[in-house]
């Protein structure tokens, strides 16, 4: 836990909750409370698992959901596509062996693997998250911290529940001011759209050796009240946002 004297934030306090160990000059050792997965990514994770002869820690803690390579309609009907269809077969055989709860084609709780976690309750507050995609989205909504992983990390969490991953920087943005006459419902996401467009993010430090991040513009299109568009300045990677303090005049 953090035993500084300064105030910790609530991502502080859930990311800290769940520190198995700290690397000096590493990444932290983090514990998984939701682990979700579906065909594309957990093929190769499961052969991995079979290769090095270790099962699942906490397979209670994993949850699949066919929905990467599925038709839309006629869902009762075999998948045409034989990629797409041994997929979906290796993530029944696979969750069936390891006793992972899966939702296929036809299931009742079978949809969006980034929705079905808040949809039947196992995304809850102060909980981490991670599933087999470039992003994982929603769950942060619900005070839960939640990321993407690559298969290798996939196996890794499968066999041990645990990631390693360096702490995200943070930033704090205060927003000043009334909203204006009419906007009274406007969105939060709007209003982080505002932001993006209103703050020029320029990062002054290395990613890796010399290499150090450039400056992109990135056109938005439809900000709420804000005109046509705008642009952003900084594409910041996961994990490299710089600790500061914006403030944004409404």
């Amino acid at each position: 836990m953090n035993m500084s004297n300064q105030a910790t934030t609530l991502f502080d306090k859930v990311w800290d909750a769940h520190v198995v160990r700290k690397i000096e000059d590493g990444p932290d050792v983090l514990f998984i409370d939701r682990h979700f997965i579906h065909e594309v990514t957990s093929p190769v994770a499961f052969l991995g698992l079979e290769s090095r002869g270790i099962g699942v820690l906490f397979p209670n803690r994993t949850f699949a959901t066919a929905d990467h390579n599925t038709p839309t309609i006629n869902q009762h009907l075999p998948v045409a596509d034989p990629l797409s269809a041994n997929q979906l077969k290796a993530l029944e055989t696979n969750t069936a062996k390891y006793g992972i709860s899966h939702w296929g084609l036809g299931h009742q709780k079978n949809g969006i693997v980034h929705v079905v976690g808040p949809e039947n309750g196992i995304t809850l507050p102060g909980m981490t998250i991670v599933c087999g995609d470039s992003h994982t989205s929603t769950h942060g909504a619900f005070g839960a911290i939640a990321f993407g992983i690559g298969t290798s990390e996939v196996e890794m969490v499968l066999a041990s529940q645990c990631i390693m991953q360096p702490k995200p920087k943070k930033m704090r943005i205060t927003i000043n001011g009334q909203l204006g006459k009419g906007v009274g419902g406007v969105a939060c996401r709007d209003r982080l759209f505002v932001v993006i467009v209103k703050t020029p993010l320029e990062v002054h430090e290395p990613i890796s050796g010399n290499t150090r991040i450039e400056i992109h513009k990135i056109r938005l299109i439809g900000v709420h009240q804000s005109g046509s568009g705008g642009y952003m300045r900084g594409a910041v990677p996961h994990g490299h946002l710089p600790r500061s303090e914006g403030h944004i005049e409404a």
